[in-house]
């Protein structure tokens, strides 16, 4: 062949060749572009699964604080309410015991106003009104005796006589007897 003969075969097999790299090649790319395709249709898949379990796993978590933030509330007002039926039940105990305590001072005090027949209420009540009789007659600014005087006999006092009188008078609206009683 001759040089230029050869030449131009030269030339069309490296055309050739070059379309046959070229098609190989854009072949490779595309096989490349597809692998890279799935690989990202992968990669996109399992990243939005993974947000998928992130987003689940959020949730769950969040669930399971509202559960024991629920279920702490459920326990706390258990225990108030323990708590409170402790307080009431206490709160009985003490009104029985403020009343039977009351009751037992009553009766105690029944019973020694019965055994001494209400002795120490009366004197006290006597007490009082010899006080109040007392003190209107030491600011009387009157005479406490008559001028003038009938009949004959002894000399008494008027002052000592109204004491005597009162105090009578007293003793018999109290039914005191103030001697002593002897068995």
């Amino acid at each position: 062949m001759l040089p230029l003969q050869m030449l131009i075969t030269k030339n069309k097999v490296d055309q050739k060749l070059v379309k046959i790299i070229d098609a190989v090649t854009k072949s490779s790319i595309s096989k490349q572009e597809l692998m890279t395709a799935q690989q990202q249709t992968l990669t996109a898949k399992a990243k939005g699964e993974q947000a998928l379990v992130e987003i689940e796993y959020q949730q769950k978590q969040e669930q399971t604080r509202q559960v024991v933030e629920a279920e702490t509330k459920v326990k706390v007002a258990e225990q108030d309410k323990l708590q409170q039926k402790i307080a009431y039940e206490g709160s009985i105990l003490e009104a029985k015991k403020i009343k039977e305590l009351a009751d037992a001072q009553a009766y105690a005090r029944s019973r020694i106003m019965q055994a001494d027949g209400a002795l120490e209420m009366k004197l006290k009540a006597q007490v009082e009104v010899q006080k109040v009789w007392a003190e209107a007659f030491s600011k009387y600014t009157g005479a406490v005796v008559p001028q003038i005087q009938t009949g004959g006999g002894a000399t008494t006092n008027g002052a000592l006589n109204f004491m005597d009188i009162m105090t009578a008078k007293t003793a018999k609206d109290f039914a005191l007897d103030l001697k002593n009683k002897t068995n």
